[in-house]
């Protein structure tokens, strides 16, 4: 709230009052390392450190949540190259990630973040092709 006084004359006299809401500032979820075409085999590095908080908020550390899903020529999971299932660790930088290709035609990842501080959130999504 803030309030205002104007007096020049002592007979006279005059206030504003204002009310003002402050939101915090959406969050904007960086992926460093990502939409890329790769050769099976070649570790992959994605980084989402650069993430902004334009209100530059201290009270919340980040907090960083990644998923992966296969979407074509094959769908479902994300494979390495041995055929298991990644698990991504929920780190700012993943590396020496190594996604299993397609033969022919290349496999297409989506890579998903959620960038986290307090309440706030926001996605960003990556694509990987193999």
């Amino acid at each position: 709230r803030f309030e205002g006084r104007v007096q020049g004359n002592p007979a006279v006299a005059s206030y504003s009052e204002f009310d003002f809401v402050v939101q915090a500032a959406a969050l904007e979820a960086v992926i460093v390392g990502g939409d890329v075409l790769l050769t099976e085999g070649v570790p992959l590095t994605l980084d989402a450190s650069s993430s902004i908080d334009p209100d530059e908020e201290t009270d919340y550390d980040w907090e960083f949540s990644w998923t992966c899903e296969a979407l074509a020529p094959v769908a479902g999971d994300c494979l390495d190259a041995d055929d298991y299932v990644i698990d991504l660790p929920d780190e700012a930088r993943i590396e020496s990630l190594q996604l299993r290709g397609a033969s022919g035609t290349g496999q297409t990842y989506t890579i998903a973040l959620v960038a986290t501080k307090g309440a706030r959130s926001a996605t960003r999504e990556s694509s990987v092709t193999v």
